[in-house]
């Protein structure tokens, strides 16, 4: 368990080793930064097995080079069933964080425990 903007997370998992749930929710792909994570991408999705990370157009490239993607890439998801309390909730961490990853905001993200 991992708390982001307040609220609890399942994770952080590493993203090879997670199956995902058929569940709407909100998610973050994270690097282990020294001894704490780092948030590098912020997404929603409708369900988590149809999108268990952001397809090209939403950084892939980017968080690929972050992160050897086979042993220290991470995810974490907080299940949320209403498409506008996911947005909501993708927006906040996004200006929170500031995730490299996500195009609206290119700058290094902050560390969270």
């Amino acid at each position: 368990m991992i708390s982001l903007a307040e609220r609890p997370f399942d994770g952080p998992f590493l993203l090879k080793e997670w199956s995902g749930c058929p569940v709407p929710g909100v998610y973050t792909l994270l690097v282990l930064d020294g001894q704490q994570y780092r948030p590098v991408f912020v997404g929603e999705t409708p369900n988590f097995l149809e999108r268990a990370f952001p397809p090209s157009r939403k950084g892939m490239a980017g968080w690929l080079a972050l992160a050897d993607y086979q042993q220290s890439l991470y995810i974490a998801v907080h299940p949320l069933p209403g498409p506008n309390d996911r947005k909501a909730l993708e927006r906040e961490m996004i200006q929170t964080y500031q995730p490299e990853c996500n195009e609206a905001f290119p700058a290094r993200s902050t560390l969270v425990h």
